[in-house]
């Protein structure tokens, strides 16, 4: 059904995008070609994606512009370069801080 609703975008060509979590419980090579094409078809017709995620590293690879939210408020917003590699609300430095980073040792000791 999601990849179903994800053609029918293609076929549409909206002006406006809501994407809630468009690429959840899809496989790695297809939420990539699914990412790619979403920004292609919004850089050929100008359209915009307002693209709901948990995802912090995809709202940054696929975003020009991040809000974060908070309890649903938003606590920070801007380039995705300034949100994400400067973030200024303690959240987004929260948030930032738990996605897993291959280089370093895992620090459980902030895990209840």
């Amino acid at each position: 059904m999601q990849r179903l609703m994800i053609a029918r975008i293609f076929l549409l060509k909206p002006k406006i995008l809501l994407a809630d979590e468009p690429t959840s419980m899809i496989d790695a090579c297809s939420r990539a070609t699914i990412l790619d094409m979403l920004l292609n078809l919004r850089d050929e017709i100008g359209m915009t994606v307002i693209f709901i995620t948990h995802d912090i590293g995809l709202a940054y690879y696929i975003s020009d512009t991040v809000y974060i939210m908070e309890q649903g408020r938003f606590v920070e917003h801007g380039s995705a370069d300034q949100v994400i590699l400067t973030p200024k609300a303690p959240y987004t430095r929260r948030l930032i801080s738990d996605v897993p980073k291959i280089h370093e040792a895992w620090d459980l000791s902030t895990v209840e």
